[in-house]
């Protein structure tokens, strides 16, 4: 359960730094732009259970919405989301949704370095080892680079936990790196 609050805490903390009296009061979701979001990370050996052989593939579709002179608030849908456990079983498959917080260092561009959390909901068939629970939470932070152009990239540390919903909760923590088209 401590594992999972630091995300918490980050994207919480990131949220009041962003918008705390600082939004915009023209808050205009026109203003807004697509992001599409290919992401492979790599699992990481943390607490009791070794997932340093894992994988996880993530296609992220965004509507980045800018909230403050250097902050953006994100829906976001993962409708491809895959991860393999490598030694313990066959890929699981699902699909989620959320929301992001992106802080720009850039002001009104919404280009340059930025830092990011986010906070999603994964459905899947399958149950991730060790994981009682078809659903889970996928939160994460990062820190990436938007390009004057359309692409940009993250590195971003992720965690994924049914948040002690089922008897079972065996959380996965991944490390990798995203590459991302804004249209």
């Amino acid at each position: 359960m401590v594992r999972m609050a630091v995300p918490v805490v980050a994207l919480t903390g990131m949220m009041v730094f962003v918008f705390c009296g600082t939004a915009r009061a023209d808050l205009d979701f026109s203003d807004g732009a697509w992001r599409l979001e290919l992401r492979t990370m790599g699992g990481i050996h943390q607490g009791a259970r070794d997932r340093s052989g894992d994988t996880v593939t993530v296609l992220g579709i965004d509507y980045e919405v800018p909230a403050t002179r250097h902050g953006t608030l994100g829906l976001r849908l993962l409708p491809i989301f895959a991860y393999d456990p490598t030694e313990e079983g066959d890929p699981i498959f699902g699909a989620g949704l959320g929301l992001s917080a992106r802080l720009y260092a850039r002001g009104e561009s919404y280009r340059g370095f930025f830092a990011e959390a986010e906070c999603n909901t994964l459905f899947h068939r399958e149950r991730i080892p060790a994981n009682s629970s078809n659903m889970n939470f996928l939160l994460g932070f990062g820190a990436g680079y938007q390009f004057d152009g359309h692409l940009g990239v993250i590195l971003r540390y992720q965690h994924i936990s049914n948040g002690s919903l089922g008897h079972r909760n065996a959380g996965a923590n991944a490390v990798g790196l995203g590459l991302s088209f804004r249209f």
